[in-house]
C-alpha cells in the first residue's frame, strides 16, 4: 500500500503540483498578517491571524479546491492514459488504488494547513504579532486539514462518478469549494446577527464548515465559564470529529462501490 501511494504522489510530481500547493498555501498568510496588523478593529494577535486562515479565509476555499483538482487528476490519470487494464492485470484492486488516492488527498490536505500555519507563524514574527501557544496551534492546523480533505470527499465520488475528462472535474471541484467558503460565509452572517434575524437563520451554523469554524478557537482554550453566552457556540472535538468521520466514510463506501463498476 505504502509504494502505491509513494507512486501516486510521484504522478503528481512529474505535474509539479506539490510545489504549487505549497505556494498556495503561502499566498494568504502575509497579506491577511498586514492585513490584520492595519486594522484599528481586529485584534492583531497570532491566534487572530491563524484563526481567520484557517477557519474563514484561506483554508476552506484552497483545501476543497486543491483536493478536487488532485482527485480529478490521479483518479482520471489511468483511464486518459488507458493504463488502468495494466494495473488490474498486475493485479490491483480497486480497493486498493482508490485507498492510495484517498491516501495522498489526506496527505495534501494537512501538508497545506501545516505550511498555512508555518506561513503565519513567519508571517506574525516578522510583523511582531504576539506569539502564544505554538503546539497546540500545529495540533489544531493539522486537524483543520484531516476535517477538510474528508468533507471534501463528496467531490471526489462525483468526480467518480461523471467519469468526464479532467476540465470537468477540475471546475467541479472548484464549484465544490466556492460553496464551502459561502457556507462559512454565510455562517458567520448569522453570527454576527442578533434577535430574531439569527433565529431565523440559526441552521447556518450547524453546516460543516461552520461548525470548524466554531471548533477552532475552542480547542485552542476551552476555558470558558458556563455562565459566558459565547460558550454556547463551543463544538466540541469528538462532535466535528463524528460529523467529519460519517461523511468521509460514506463517501469512501460509495467511490469503492462505483469503482467496482467501472468498465475497464
Amino acid at each position: 500500500m505504502l509504494k502505491l501511494i509513494l507512486c501516486e504522489f510521484q504522478k503528481l510530481k512529474r505535474r509539479h503540483f506539490l510545489l504549487l500547493a505549497a505556494l498556495a498555501a503561502c499566498l494568504f498568510p502575509f497579506p491577511v498578517t498586514i492585513l490584520v496588523k492595519g486594522s484599528e478593529t481586529i485584534d492583531g494577535s497570532f491566534d487572530t491571524i491563524l484563526f481567520m486562515l484557517m477557519t474563514w479565509i484561506s483554508v476552506p476555499l484552497m483545501v476543497p479546491a486543491l483536493a478536487g483538482i488532485t482527485a480529478s487528476m490521479l483518479f482520471n490519470m489511468e483511464r486518459d492514459n488507458g493504463t488502468l487494464k495494466n494495473l488490474y492485470a498486475i493485479p490491483i484492486s480497486w480497493r486498493h488504488l482508490a485507498g492510495a488516492k484517498i491516501a495522498v488527498i489526506f496527505t495534501l490536505s494537512v501538508i497545506f494547513t501545516m505550511t498555512t500555519y508555518l506561513a503565519a507563524l513567519i508571517a506574525a514574527a516578522l510583523t511582531g504579532a504576539s506569539v502564544t501557544g505554538i503546539a497546540a496551534k500545529l495540533c489544531a492546523s493539522f486537524l483543520v486539514g484531516i476535517f477538510y480533505a474528508s468533507i471534501t470527499l463528496p467531490a471526489v465520488f462525483f468526480v467518480i462518478w461523471f467519469n468526464r475528462n479532467t476540465v470537468f472535474s477540475t471546475l467541479s471541484a472548484i464549484v465544490y469549494a466556492a460553496i464551502l467558503e459561502m457556507l462559512v460565509w454565510s455562517g458567520i452572517y448569522t453570527l454576527s446577527a442578533g434577535g430574531p434575524d439569527r433565529d431565523m437563520w440559526k441552521f447556518q451554523l450547524w453546516n460543516v464548515p461552520m461548525m470548524i469554524f466554531r471548533w477552532f478557537p475552542y480547542f485552542i482554550d476551552t476555558g470558558q465559564p458556563a455562565a459566558d453566552p459565547s460558550a454556547a457556540l463551543f463544538v466540541p472535538l469528538w462532535q466535528i470529529t463524528a460529523v467529519s468521520a460519517a461523511i468521509a466514510g460514506i463517501s469512501i463506501c460509495l467511490i469503492l462501490q462505483i469503482g467496482k463498476r467501472r468498465e475497464v
